[in-house]
């Protein structure tokens, strides 16, 4: 009977260490199969990033060339209206300095008759008149000058007779200062004597003063 029971116990341990087994081996195939969907996983995500990259780095390109066009189309379109503007410019300008050239022809010609037209007209009347009025303007400088000449003499005159009245008068004023200074000194002379005189005549009175007392 125990023996009975020791191998039920076996067997039953022995099942259990086959299912525990069982288990493991079957934790082991699902793990080993999440990490080959993982890893599939992670290969499939990193060719549709490469892809995907490969995808951005094409749309660069094709937009960087599809501006390059676009810049050399455009380029294009401005040579072609720079041209075409220069074209229209140089139309214009010449128009303009044709233009300029006959209105400057047509003026021209009207200063031409009006000049002819004046010198008739001066030849016929103008000259004569012209002639009286250089006689007069002849007759009127030399009264000028004469009228000139009299003013720069009597102003001459004036000049001269000022100065020669300034020059005695310094004369004179230079005269009076030096008597004036010829004066002042004979003073301090004069008073310099009496002062000595007084300082005298002040000894001798003390002198006299003190002989009594003697």
């Amino acid at each position: 009977m125990e023996f009975m029971r020791k191998r039920l116990q076996e067997e039953q341990f022995e099942r259990m260490l086959k299912y525990e087994k069982e288990r493991e081996d079957e934790m082991r195939m699902h793990q080993e199969s999440l990490a080959a969907q993982y890893k599939r996983v992670v290969m499939e995500s990193a060719e549709e990033e490469m892809k995907r990259k490969q995808l951005i780095a094409t749309r660069h390109i094709l937009l960087k060339q599809l501006q390059e066009a676009e810049a050399r189309e455009l380029r294009e379109r401005y040579s072609v209206l720079q041209r075409t503007f220069s074209h229209w410019r140089s139309k214009v300008m010449e128009g303009k300095v044709q233009c300029k050239r006959a209105a400057a022809f047509h003026t021209w010609k009207q200063q031409l008759v009006v000049w002819r037209a004046w010198r008739r007209y001066y030849n016929d009347v103008v000259y004569s008149r012209h002639q009286k009025i250089q006689e007069d303007i002849l007759r009127e400088t030399k009264h000028a000058n004469i009228a000139d000449n009299h003013f720069q003499k009597r102003k001459q005159r004036e000049c001269f007779t000022a100065w020669r009245c300034w020059a005695r008068q310094s004369v004179t004023e230079k005269a009076e200062r030096k008597l004036a200074a010829e004066k002042k000194l004979l003073m301090e002379k004069c008073l310099a004597a009496a002062a000595a005189v007084s300082k005298k005549e002040k000894s001798t009175d003390c002198d006299s003063a003190l002989i009594p007392l003697l």
